[in-house]
């Protein structure tokens, strides 16, 4: 089984996200999938990152990262 590191040099793009409304992670992670990139970084620019990793985590159909952790 592939390792995250491997599965993100597969797909050379990698998704970079500031999500203001964790209720629109679903949406954003169907759109990223069916777009062929089921990878994407959410940034902690916004306080509905954690919840919007946690939904997006949940699906099991893409590979999520968190980003601009300080």
């Amino acid at each position: 089984m592939p390792t995250a590191l491997e599965k993100v040099l597969q797909m050379k793009i990698v998704a970079v996200v500031a999500i203001h409304d964790a209720g629109h992670s679903d949406a954003l992670a169907d759109a990223v999938v069916e777009g062929g990139l089921p990878c994407a970084e959410i940034t902690f620019r916004t306080g509905a990152a954690a919840n919007a990793i946690r939904i997006m985590a949940k699906r099991g159909d893409m590979l999520v990262g968190a980003g601009t952790v300080l």
